[in-house]
């Protein structure tokens, strides 16, 4: 990629801390589940997958991601971190997760 420590065909490893809910696909994916990191990314644009977002967090690095955006560090959550933050999880109250769950499992062939 741009500073050149990366490449696009680069493969990665889905590692549990990863997962993230409650959109894409990657969260189905088994642990230890081969990725590029053109896949991820194109996945986390397309899909909305929190997953893939949180695997490239995780990977490209949380201080150079927020450096870039000119956020500080502790302002740049994983989705993960995001969803159990205290003012998601009153959010969620409301029901929001179980309707998104329910129209995932819904859209998943059987």
């Amino acid at each position: 990629m741009t500073a050149g420590q990366r490449d696009w065909a680069d493969v990665v490893r889905l590692d549990s801390h990863n997962t993230s809910l409650p959109s894409g696909l990657m969260q189905d994916w088994p642990v230890g589940s081969s990725v590029t990191l053109h896949t991820a990314t194109l996945l986390m644009i397309a899909e909305s997958d929190n997953t893939a977002t949180d695997l490239l967090i995780d990977l490209l690095g949380r201080d150079r991601i927020a450096a870039r955006l000119g956020l500080a560090t502790q302002d740049l959550l994983t989705t993960r971190e995001f969803l159990r933050s205290r003012r998601v999880r009153r959010q969620c109250q409301t029901g929001w997760p179980l309707r998104m769950s329910a129209r995932r499992s819904r859209q998943r062939p059987r």
